[in-house]
């Protein structure tokens, strides 16, 4: 018996040119040749396997560039994105965001990170490439935002269309 086909949602660590790390709404360059498991999808996989068939894309362990990194994208064909991003890396990440609109325009990007706690609202309005943040990974908000994104969700600010 054929299960039907579920929405799929990467979990992506975007790339970076340095070992980036992005977890706990934390970022920093690592001086070493070492990262740990972002935490913030391994927490996240749990909510949204429910619902969705996930994909992780982990660019800084691959190493992959932005180009590889997009094409996989792109080759995976996502309903919707849970970035990490931060503030060690935010020029890189925002010129990932960009491209990343540009080539799957109708996939939500929903992001997490410490460069979104202060002044989630204004990053929204500067920022149109990203749909939705979260201020808590360890809750259910992102999945609520993906599975009804008209309903509020908890712990989670999302653009409207005004």
């Amino acid at each position: 018996m054929n299960q039907p086909l579920r929405p799929r949602v990467v979990l992506l660590n975007p790339p970076s040119d340095h070992i980036a790390i992005r977890d706990n709404f934390c970022s920093k360059i690592s001086q070493a040749a070492y990262i740990n498991h972002p935490i913030d999808l391994v927490i996240q996989s749990g909510y949204l396997a429910s619902a969705f068939t996930l994909h992780l894309l982990d660019a800084i362990i691959a190493p992959l560039t932005p180009d590889a990194c997009l094409k996989r994208l792109i080759d995976i064909a996502p309903a919707a994105i849970l970035s990490l991003a931060g503030n060690a890396t935010w020029p890189d990440d925002i010129a990932f965001f960009r491209r990343l609109r540009a080539a799957l325009p109708t996939c939500r990007l929903v992001v997490s990170g410490d460069v979104f706690l202060e002044h989630p609202e204004d990053v929204l309005r500067m920022y149109p490439e990203i749909d939705a943040i979260t201020s808590d990974f360890t809750g259910p908000g992102v999945l609520q935002y993906l599975t009804n994104p008209d309903q509020p969700a908890i712990n989670m600010i999302s653009r409207r269309s005004d």
